[in-house]
């Protein structure tokens, strides 16, 4: 039904999102933990970001081309193997490269979901129930 699939959308887009929040306060500091500099924990703290900001430009057409559910799902898998590498990384350089796996895989989840539970939204409730007006 279309209220028990937005409320799984909703609960997907939580936890996606919790992610990210919980790793960008220790990130920087885990760079320099295996021996990064100041600037290079810096790059750390927000490449993802500027990651996830540059991919959403082609995400947004991909969505529309392999679906919602499948990008949703590459998304998934790649902040799953983003969390993996940031524990096995023992080099500040492979901190980065879990970053740039992580930001697209959000930009991934992000665009898909956003773009899914506006979707289920009646027409002429989606700008108040998003909360744009």
């Amino acid at each position: 039904s279309r209220g028990r699939d937005f409320r799984l959308l909703l609960a997907a887009t939580f936890f996606y999102g919790t992610g990210p929040t919980a790793v960008v306060p220790l990130i920087a500091g885990y760079a320099g933990e295996l021996g990064a500099s100041g600037v290079f924990m810096g790059i750390a703290g927000g490449l993802m970001n500027i990651v996830s900001l540059a991919s959403r430009t082609f995400v947004g057409n991909l969505a529309d081309r392999v679906g919602k559910r499948r990008l949703t799902i590459c998304g998934g898998v790649l902040m799953v193997l983003a969390g993996l590498a940031y524990t096995l990384a023992y080099l500040p350089w492979m901190v980065l490269v879990a970053r740039v796996f992580h930001g697209i895989g959000f930009a991934c989840c992000s665009v898909s979901l956003f773009t899914w539970i506006s979707n289920l939204l009646p027409r002429e409730r989606v700008a108040s129930d998003l909360g744009l007006r």
